[in-house]
């Protein structure tokens, strides 16, 4: 998976998280607000009611009106606990309603002169709340169904819900943006890398990333430049000593420790009649018995001892980036220098005489 796309889910799981804590939090304290909200309107009404509750007044005749004013129940209990007023019933149901002097909301009115529960009414048979107000009279009540109170709660659920997937979505739109700027500079320096390490070197990194990844984009810049101007570097030298070995009246050759064949030069090629692309395996070069054996000791880094023949030998120092050589002369084994570390170079020469090859060998 790419880095965007991690960091977009991660970005939006977050999100979710956050908006559904918050949705949670606050549909909670939505319904508690909106039932405190509820109990203190009835109250209201039900102190209102309780006013207008004056000697003289028919109770029954003033529930009914309160209660086509409001649109809730309105019931007046006298200090007996006997119900003489209710706005949905009259005549014989109203006085066949049972006393309510043991109602928790009356009880609770006559103790601290405003009570409120929500419980079941054995009268109507649904779940009401009720809110009840001591007067001089009795008691003045207000009821209301719960179903309009989860109505009030549900439609300010819906609100709160909208605004949650509205937040997520604006948060998701922001998301997208913050992974594609972060992941973008990592993308651009990991592609930058992989052309690095493909020889691709021309290829630099943009500077304009922020914060610690334009940090490393200006490190890794820096390490391209380095890395052209040192591989140039070894390129010129590269090319000046192989025009230096060319020009040399020997045959040159360099072995690697894994005894491979890595450089020859083109008068060895003529010499040894060896046209094999490099590197190839020391065993492609001629199977002459002096040739063999100066490699060997050249590999070993023992100098060889003169042998009979009207040839010379003396010990010699082989250029610093050394190689196998072949001369006119005699064979002799060195030690490689740079760009052959660990292996041996060689120079072999022909004798004069065109009878006895001599060799030589020591390392550096």
């Amino acid at each position: 998976m790419k880095l965007a796309h991690r960091l977009l889910l991660q970005s939006l799981a977050i999100v979710a998280v956050m908006v559904v804590s918050v949705v949670v939090i606050i549909d909670s304290q939505l319904h508690t607000s909106i039932t405190e909200q509820a109990t203190h309107d009835l109250a209201g009404e039900a102190r209102f009611l309780a006013t207008q509750w004056k000697f003289g007044v028919d109770p029954d005749s003033l529930a009914d009106e309160a209660g086509v004013a409001t649109g809730h129940r309105m019931t007046l209990v006298d200090s007996t606990g006997h119900v003489v007023g209710d706005s949905e019933f009259d005549g014989l149901a109203l006085q066949a309603l049972e006393n309510h002097s043991n109602r928790p909301e009356v009880l609770a009115a006559l103790k601290s002169g405003v009570g409120s529960v929500r419980r079941m009414s054995p009268s109507t048979g649904d779940e009401q709340l009720y809110v009840a107000v001591k007067t001089p009279r009795g008691i003045a009540r207000v009821s209301v169904s719960t179903r309009v109170v989860e109505d009030l709660f549900a439609r300010a659920r819906g609100g709160v819900l909208v605004a949650g997937l509205i937040s997520f979505l604006l948060a998701a739109v922001l998301a997208v943006l913050f992974a594609r700027a972060v992941s973008k500079p990592i993308v651009d320096l990991s592609n930058v890398a992989r052309a690095l390490a493909a020889g691709e070197r021309k290829r630099l990194p943009a500077l304009a990333a922020p914060g610690e990844v334009g940090d490393l984009a200006d490190a890794v810049h820096r390490l391209a430049e380095q890395l052209e101007a040192r591989i140039s570097a070894l390129a010129a030298e590269q090319s000046i000593l192989s025009a230096l070995i060319e020009t040399l009246n020997e045959g040159v050759i360099a072995i690697s420790p894994s005894r491979e064949i890595v450089r020859i030069s083109e008068t060895g090629r003529r010499l040894l009649s060896i046209d094999r692309p490099v590197p190839f395996g020391v065993d492609f070069l001629p199977r002459e018995a002096t040739l063999r054996d100066a490699i060997s000791l050249a590999l070993r880094g023992t100098e060889t001892e003169p042998r009979s023949g009207a040839t010379r030998f003396r010990r010699e120092r082989i250029p610093r980036a050394s190689h196998s050589a072949y001369n006119r002369r005699g064979i002799r084994g060195d030690a490689s220098g740079p760009g052959y570390s660990g292996g041996q170079a060689c120079r072999i020469c022909q004798h004069d005489s065109q009878q006895h090859p001599a060799h030589a060998a020591h390392r550096r």
